[in-house]
């Protein structure tokens, strides 16, 4: 459903605050509308990345490649849009490109070396395996993928694991952090413009969705970044 106008958004980050001091700018949402998200949206994307698990499981490297260079120019063409939002959130420099950095560095190593680490690893015959002419280790996909992003570094925690389970076969629901809101918009604009919902789908606090709800969800895997407590309640 439609929760808020660009209008709003603008309202709600502006460009000053009451005291005279540039919060931010960010030019691509004045031609956009805010989809608000609730639990029956939530189990409707849950089913098709669940649909959609396999055909990208079976994915070969050049189209998971393909996929991750959407991204790429996505996060390239919003550049700008991230250092303001970054500032806004956390008060670091517009102009700084570390996280930009990471992400783009993530994605030439994928881009290089993906195709050798889908290969089979040989391993020797031990007396516990059964005799065969070869043996070896296949690693596959985990399917859904439940990914929680960070406040500190909204960007380089974010786009670094989504890489790596794009790469790997994966389908993924994520979730940006809910301290870091504006850069969390920049986040949600860059993922529906560069993947399928059935691919990668994405929720922020904008949107009506708790932890909790995400964390009932049925998914094959979890990736977070937290203390011991916020591991145990994940699990």
């Amino acid at each position: 459903m439609i929760a808020a106008s660009a209008e709003m958004f603008r309202h709600r980050f502006g460009t000053k605050d009451a005291g005279g001091r540039s919060i931010v700018t960010l030019r691509h949402y004045s031609r956009l509308e805010t989809l608000m998200i609730d639990t029956n949206d939530l189990q409707r994307i849950f089913a098709r990345l669940r649909a959609n698990r396999r055909s990208i499981r079976h994915s070969g490297a050049e189209e998971r490649i393909a996929r991750l260079e959407r991204l790429r120019t996505e996060v390239a063409d919003r550049a700008a849009d991230i250092g303001e939002a970054i500032h806004a959130d956390l008060g670091r420099p517009a102009d700084n490109r570390d996280e930009i950095e990471t992400v783009m560095g993530n994605l030439d190593k994928v881009a290089v070396e993906l195709a050798d680490w889908m290969k089979p690893v040989q391993v020797p015959q031990t007396p516990d395996l059964p005799p065969a002419k070869d043996i070896y280790v296949q690693y596959e996909p985990r399917g859904v993928v439940l990914l929680f992003g960070t406040w500190d570094f909204p960007i380089g925690m974010f786009f670094s694991p989504l890489i790596q389970a794009i790469a790997a076969g994966n389908v993924v629901l994520a979730k940006t952090s809910d301290l870091a809101p504006a850069t969390a918009a920049v986040i949600a604009e860059i993922v529906r413009a560069a993947f399928a919902e059935d691919e990668v789908a994405v929720v922020t606090e904008a949107d009506d969705i708790t932890n909790d709800d995400l964390l009932e969800l049925p998914v094959d895997h979890i990736f977070l970044t937290g203390s011991r407590r916020v591991g145990r309640s994940a699990g």
